[in-house]
């Protein structure tokens, strides 16, 4: 009469199930996913595809491939024992609870109870819009247990899902596209709510505004017409060898839609990341020593047009904010984006 031991396999659809296998073969097709057998070997499997599940007759378990890496889902006593070892595994799983982009761990973490599971990381590049990624949650309305990548948890005896913890951005969070969230008007309106601007990185030098021969014409100062501005300045100046074309052509982390910030954009840059927000320099404040940004002591443009030969600028040394000759070249260049 052939030998047959029970094994316990916590399968990726998350329930536990315990089947037989004659070690001398066996059909799993009927399993979902199904479990391609590999047979008896002594050692694993070469060009493994996952749901490929063998017995080792070299330390008695038996294997199967997740997709990455070959995992124990079955222990056993020896063959001439009596004495049948069930083993059940379960899965923590992971959700993107409501993420936008990006994707989850691709496979849970097997693991027997009671064992140490590493919490896995933010691997898949997850985003969801207006919000920054603060680790997992037990529940989805992040009122449960929180775990954050590199915690470990005692596995339970059952199936575990952690659901992505997303915080609601702030002024310093990182934006959308990797920049530094400096504006939030609160509520989303025309397509966006927040402005990032982008890191230091991707920040210029010795560009001029453009030609001081040339109105462009209807550009604005407020918070929210930088995008406007630049459209226009590039519509008469062209994209290449000034600042609104070296914005609006800039793509960083798979986004292209830069600008050069307006004037009083600008300003929001300087009093929510750099200024110390103090009654110094006549309420302007002074930069403080944790700002943010990594912005030059130095003068930045704005895409706000003062006249034919002026813009406004803004430096980051003492908020100074006059306009200057379009052909100036010392003011430095810092794109920023809405969303």
């Amino acid at each position: 009469m052939k030998d047959t031991y029970w094994k316990s396999l916590a399968i990726f659809t998350g329930i536990v199930i315990l089947f037989a296998v004659l070690l001398s073969g066996c059909n799993l097709m009927d399993v979902e996913p199904p479990i391609t057998w590999q047979g008896s070997h002594a050692s694993h499997p070469e060009n493994p595809e996952p749901y490929w599940a063998y017995y080792n007759i070299s330390d008695g378990n038996t294997y199967i491939y997740n997709g990455l890496t070959w995992e124990i889902f079955a222990q056993s006593g020896e063959p001439e024992s009596d004495t049948v070892i069930i083993v059940e595994y379960y899965t923590v799983f992971y959700d993107g609870n409501g993420n936008d982009s990006g994707m989850v761990p691709t496979f849970g973490t097997n693991a027997l109870v009671d064992s140490e599971v590493t919490v896995l990381g933010n691997t898949g590049n997850l985003k969801k819009t207006g919000f920054s990624f603060e680790g997992w949650n037990t529940k989805t309305d992040g009122s449960g247990y929180v775990f954050l990548p590199d915690d470990i948890i005692t596995m339970p005896a059952g199936n575990m899902v952690l659901y992505a913890l997303w915080q609601e951005l702030g002024i310093g969070d990182i934006g959308q596209a990797g920049g530094i969230v400096f504006y939030d008007k609160g509520s989303y309106s025309d397509g966006w709510r927040y402005m990032e601007v982008a890191p230091a990185s991707e920040e210029s030098a010795g560009i001029s505004w453009g030609s001081n021969s040339v109105l462009v014409g209807g550009t604005e100062t407020a918070v929210g017409t930088g995008l406007a501005n630049t459209e226009a300045i590039v519509a008469a100046l062209g994209d290449s060898g000034n600042a609104a074309g070296f914005c609006s052509t800039l793509t960083y982390e798979g986004y292209s839609d830069w600008f050069l910030p307006s004037k009083d954009e600008l300003w929001e840059i300087w009093w929510n990341l750099v200024s110390d927000q103090s009654e110094a320099n006549e309420g302007k404040g002074e930069p403080r020593a944790d700002a943010l940004g990594d912005f030059s002591n130095e003068a930045y443009w704005s895409s706000s047009e003062a006249s034919m030969t002026n813009a406004w600028y803004l430096h980051f040394n003492n908020a100074y904010q006059p306009s200057v000759s379009k052909s100036f070249t010392f003011p430095r260049v810092r794109p920023v984006r809405r969303f």
